[in-house]
């Protein structure tokens, strides 16, 4: 449970690192 937990805090994490990365793209690009 603890292990499935942490994966999940895990993938929000990269995703929100994703979602920043392709804002600052799209800001560098605009």
């Amino acid at each position: 449970m603890l292990i499935a937990l942490r994966g999940l805090v895990f993938a929000a994490m990269e995703f929100r690192f994703g979602l920043f990365k392709a804002t600052a793209g799209a800001n560098e690009i605009i």
